[in-house]
C-alpha cells in the first residue's frame, strides 16, 4: 500500500493559516512546483527546457505529470519559442508554473486543499508541501496510534458515563420526535472529550452504545464569488460548495457499500445517497460533523448545508438510530442562525449533586472496587469535584477515568 500521510488535528489550524498567508491552495501548488524544479534550475538555465528533456527527465523522474506536457504544448510561451526556434528559458518556465500550465506531480491545488483539510495524501507530496511551508513533516504528521485492546472495565466505564445525566439534555432529547436532528454544540475552551461525550449520550440506545459513524464535512470556498464568472463549472457559487459537500459524503460512505449492500458512485444523485444513508441507519447512527464555516461565512454556510440537508432527509423513514447534522463552534452563535433546531453548550455542565448521584448508582458501583462504603464514595466525590474545578467537563472525565484506573481512549473520546 502506498505511503499516505495526513496532518495531525492540532497542526491543521496553523498550517491552514500559513497556506492562507501564502495565498491559498493554488499559491501553495505553485510554490511547491517551483521547489521540486529548483534542482534542475542550473541545467535548464544552461540548456533551456525542451520537450525531450521534459519527457525523458522531468516526467520520467516523477517531477511532472504527463498532463503538464499537453498544457505546455498549447501555451503561448511554447508557441512563441517554436516560432523563434528557441527552447523555454527558466524565467519562462516559472511563468508557465505561475499560470498553472506546469504543475508538479501530485501537488496540484486540489491536493493542496486535501492536505490543508487533513485528508490523507501521498507521503512524498506531503513532505514536499511541508518543505514548501518550511515545516518539519514529522512535527505536523498524524502519528499512527498505538493500538491496544480496550479492557472490559474501560468499555463499561464509557457506557456508564453515557448514562451520566448531562444537564437534562438527554432527557429533553428523548422527548423529541423523529430520527433526524440538526444540532449546534457551543464548545467552550478545551472540551476536547466533552463534545463526543454529549453526542454519545444522545445516541445511546437501550443502555448500550450505538454504533455510529462520524462523517466530517469541510465547507470550503470553491471559487471566489468575485471570480465566479470565470468558473468553468455549470453550478453557481453556492451550488459548487453544496456539490463538494455531497462529494465528501459519497467518498466516506462508499467505504461501507459492501458492508451494507448499496450501490453508489462518485456521480450518484442525492436520492441515491439518501437511499444509501437509509440502509446505514438501520444498523448505526450517522453524524455529519461540520468542522468550520470560517472559509465561507455563516450565512452562505447555513444556506448551503440546510439545502443539502433538506434534499437528503425528506424521504428517510424513522429508525432506532439517529442522523445528526452537527456544528461545533467556539463562538456562541444562535443555533437558528446556522440552520439547527437543537443547541447545547458544552462546558461546566454538572453539579456536585449530579456527580454524587452517578457514583451512588448501583450499576456503577462495580467499576470502583476500592469504594466500599458510603463514606468512601462521598470522599471520592469530594476529591474529584475539587480536582475538576467544580464541574469542568474535560477534567471531570479525566478524574473519573483515573479513579477507575482506566485511560481515556482517543478512539472513543477525543477526535470530534
Amino acid at each position: 500500500m502506498a505511503n499516505r500521510k495526513q496532518l495531525s488535528w492540532e497542526s491543521r489550524d496553523r498550517i491552514e493559516q500559513q497556506i492562507n498567508e501564502l495565498g491559498g491552495d493554488e499559491a501553495l501548488s505553485i510554490e511547491a512546483t517551483k521547489l521540486v524544479l529548483r534542482k534542475y534550475k542550473k541545467s535548464i538555465e544552461q540548456n533551456g527546457l525542451s520537450i525531450t528533456y521534459t519527457q525523458e527527465t522531468l516526467i520520467k523522474n516523477g517531477i511532472l505529470d504527463e498532463k503538464s506536457l499537453s498544457k505546455v504544448l498549447r501555451s503561448s510561451i511554447y508557441q512563441h519559442c517554436l516560432r523563434q526556434q528557441t527552447k523555454i528559458s527558466y524565467a519562462e518556465l516559472e511563468e508557465l508554473i505561475n499560470n498553472q500550465d506546469i504543475v508538479g506531480k501530485g501537488i496540484s491545488a486540489g491536493t493542496c486543499k486535501r492536505f490543508k483539510l487533513g485528508e490523507k495524501i501521498d507521503g512524498k507530496a506531503f513532505d514536499i508541501l511541508c518543505e514548501t511551508l518550511e515545516v518539519n513533516p514529522e512535527d505536523v504528521c498524524q502519528k499512527k496510534p498505538s493500538i491496544r485492546p480496550i479492557s472490559n472495565q474501560e468499555e463499561e466505564l464509557n457506557i456508564a458515563l453515557c448514562r451520566f445525566n448531562y444537564q437534562q439534555e438527554e432527557m429533553s432529547f428523548r422527548q423529541r420526535q423523529g430520527s433526524y436532528h440538526s444540532l449546534y454544540l457551543h464548545k467552550k475552551i478545551a472540551n476536547e472529550y466533552s463534545c463526543h461525550w454529549l453526542l454519545k449520550s444522545l445516541i445511546i440506545n437501550q443502555s448500550e452504545l450505538c454504533n455510529h459513524r462520524i462523517i466530517p464535512l469541510y465547507p470550503v470556498s470553491i471559487t471566489s464569488p468575485k471570480n465566479k464568472s470565470k468558473s468553468r463549472h455549470k453550478y453557481s457559487y453556492k451550488e459548487q460548495i453544496e456539490q463538494d459537500l455531497l462529494n465528501q459524503i459519497i467518498k466516506d460512505i462508499k467505504k461501507l457499500k459492501s458492508q451494507f449492500n448499496f450501490k453508489i458512485t462518485n456521480n450518484s444523485r442525492r436520492d441515491e445517497v439518501a437511499e444509501a444513508l437509509q440502509k446505514i441507519l438501520q444498523k448505526q447512527s450517522i453524524i455529519f460533523l461540520v468542522q468550520s464555516l470560517d472559509d465561507i461565512g455563516i450565512e452562505i454556510g447555513k444556506a448551503v448545508i440546510e439545502q443539502l440537508w433538506n434534499q437528503l432527509t425528506p424521504n428517510l423513514t424513522s429508525t432506532s438510530h439517529h442522523l445528526f447534522l452537527c456544528f461545533v463552534g467556539a463562538t456562541n452563535i444562535q443555533s437558528q442562525s446556522i440552520g439547527c433546531d437543537i443547541s447545547f453548550t458544552v462546558g461546566n455542565g454538572f453539579t456536585r449533586g449530579n456527580l454524587n448521584t452517578w457514583f451512588n448508582n448501583s450499576q456503577n458501583n462495580k467499576l470502583f472496587n476500592e469504594l466500599k462504603t458510603p463514606h468512601d464514595i462521598t470522599a471520592e466525590v469530594n476529591r474529584i469535584w475539587q480536582r475538576c474545578r467544580k464541574g469542568e467537563n474535560d477534567l471531570l472525565l479525566e478524574e473519573i477515568h483515573s479513579s477507575c484506573h482506566c485511560q481515556i481512549e482517543e478512539t472513543l473520546w477525543k477526535k470530534i
